[in-house]
């Protein structure tokens, strides 16, 4: 029982990092792009207020 805890909660951080990995990927994709400023609003917009 003990053993088939270890592999369940191994196979949800081997997830969870891939998930990580692939967010980071698009995210670095997309503001190397220049579609959006660190502010998150895309370019050439004004400000809002």
């Amino acid at each position: 029982m003990l053993l088939v805890l270890l592999i369940v909660a191994v196979v949800l951080l081997i997830v969870g990092g891939i998930i990580a990995v692939w967010t980071l990927r698009s995210y670095r994709k997309t503001t190397a792009a220049g579609h959006y400023g660190l502010s998150g609003e895309g370019e050439g917009q004004a400000a809002r207020f």
